[in-house]
């Protein structure tokens, strides 16, 4: 099964630290972890200094809670599917993650992630699914971007997020 600890290494590789960029929907984040994110773990209003001052096993436990259990990444098998579900989560929100990955393996787009899905996926050869996975999401981003253009200049490093998932393929 796919282990937690490898799969939040890497998607905090790609988060990196603390950024406040206006024209980012999610607003300041550290690690991938916005303040309305933070606000809603602490349970009371954080601030930008409080995202500032997020620590690393803080948002470790916020994606493990909030993000690898919802994409059930303990219940699959190879770490690079598991990786990639939990790392676009994390990028789009986990019920867009899901959507995505449904689509990956032929499955309508709206549905569960229940135990019968998890095992449809496990059944896909690993390559296949993630180079699928990458395709969906990369429309995904294209669509984000036709539909609102001030998200144009993140169109680069979405794109490069989604293709670095490839190097999943062989963990």
């Amino acid at each position: 099964m796919a282990n937690f600890d490898l799969a939040v290494e890497y998607v905090l590789d790609s988060e990196g630290g603390f950024v406040d960029d206006p024209l980012d929907r999610g607003g300041c984040t550290n690690m991938g972890i916005t303040q309305a994110t933070l606000s809603r773990w602490l349970k009371h209003p954080a601030t930008e200094q409080d995202v500032r001052d997020l620590e690393r096993e803080t948002a470790k436990e916020i994606y493990h809670d909030w993000y690898w259990l919802p994409v059930r990444g303990d219940a699959i098998e190879h770490q690079g599917v598991a990786t990639c579900i939990f790392d676009i989560g994390v990028v789009c929100g986990t019920p867009t993650s899901v959507r995505l990955a449904r689509m990956a393996i032929g499955a309508p787009a709206e549905g569960g992630f229940d135990h019968a899905m998890v095992e449809r996926i496990n059944a896909k050869a690993p390559e296949s699914f993630i180079h699928r996975f990458v395709g969906v999401v990369s429309d995904r981003f294209c669509d984000i971007v036709v539909k609102n253009k001030s998200q144009t200049r993140f169109i680069k490093g979405w794109m490069r997020r989604a293709h670095r998932l490839l190097t999943l393929e062989g963990i």
